[in-house]
Formats: structure tokens, C-alpha cells, sequence
């Protein structure tokens, strides 16, 4: 089931399109908190679909306390911003307070910092 992580010392999912920014971590059994983490999932909102998004704080707030493994949701429209080293991955959560009307300044709400995973030997 997981031989695609065969060899990968840092996994990261990049992915989108999920109408809310998410960070989080995939985990083999989500069920058992104490499940070895396989990998980091950093999910991009829409960019232009369903409106201008929200922040629904409240439900924010519950779905962060029932998904410990997720650390951070933002339901606004926005991208992913990501540069790729050697030595780490950093991604910024860009958000836009509205898509309706032209001009909406992107921003960025939240960054993070993957690094390399060490080579053995």
C-alpha cells in the first residue's frame, strides 16, 4: 500500500484544489495517535471557485481539535507559493481576502519550513 514511499526519507504531498488551505500530517493509522507520521500534506485552496471564501473561526477551531494531525486551516481562495533547495522545502499559504472584484492583495498567512531529512551513513 505504501511502496511509493519506498526510499523517500521526507515525503511531502503537494495538492489543491480542496476549497480551504490545509497543512497536515499523513499518518498510517489516523485512528492512533500514536501512528508513525509517512508524511507532510500541504493542500492549496481553489483559486477562483465558489466565491470569495470565508474564515469561519468557530469551525475552524473545532475541525483543528477534532484532527490533531492537521495544524492549519484557512478557508479563504488562494495558491501555494513553494522554493525547492537542496536543503529544504519552504512553502508559503498565499490567501486573498476576496475574488469577486479586482485588486485583492495576496498575503501570506502561514509558511512552512520542511527540511532535508539527513542521509545515514
Amino acid at each position: 500500500m505504501l511502496g511509493w514511499l519506498q526510499g523517500t526519507s521526507n515525503p511531502v504531498v503537494l495538492t489543491g484544489d480542496a476549497h480551504m488551505h490545509h497543512d497536515a500530517e499523513l499518518k498510517l493509522d489516523f485512528d492512533d495517535p500514536s501512528s508513525p507520521v509517512v508524511a507532510r500534506e500541504l493542500v492549496a485552496s481553489s483559486i477562483a471557485s465558489d466565491g470569495d471564501g470565508y474564515r469561519d473561526k468557530a469551525w475552524i477551531a473545532e475541525a483543528l481539535a477534532e484532527n490533531p494531525h492537521i495544524s492549519y486551516i484557512d478557508q479563504r481562495r488562494g495558491y501555494l507559493a513553494a522554493r525547492l533547495t537542496s536543503t529544504e522545502l519552504s512553502v508559503d499559504f498565499r490567501t486573498l481576502d476576496y475574488i469577486s472584484r479586482k485588486g485583492a492583495p495576496a498575503k501570506t498567512t502561514k509558511t512552512v519550513t520542511i527540511h532535508a531529512a539527513a542521509s545515514a551513513g
